[in-house]
């Protein structure tokens, strides 16, 4: 596909029926229970002990700045079990 090309991609209404398998629509986050599990392996390559159950909820600031051409960003919500100027950042 060249550049020029454009894709078509359905939009797809979000229901419980078509969630299904991925999680599902709740009224109250207060009222609901969060799952977190290790996401499941996929092809050859495998899942490290002790990642990929880290999700989950939480709530704090985000903060995204400029630095030259570069958008970076800084979850303030949650902590950084590594070095912050090696993994904290993000780049958006």
């Amino acid at each position: 596909m060249n550049k020029s090309e454009a894709v078509e991609i359905p939009l797809i209404k979000a229901t419980n029926e078509t969630l299904k398998g991925y999680g599902y629509l709740i009224d109250s986050y207060k009222d609901s229970d969060i799952e977190i599990i290790t996401w499941p392996k996929q092809g050859w390559r495998e899942i490290d002990e002790g990642t990929g159950n880290e999700g989950g909820s939480t709530e704090g600031s985000f903060d995204a700045w400029w630095q030259g051409n570069t958008l970076y960003g800084q979850n303030n919500a949650v902590q950084h079990k590594s070095d912050y100027e090696v993994d904290g950042k993000y780049i958006l």
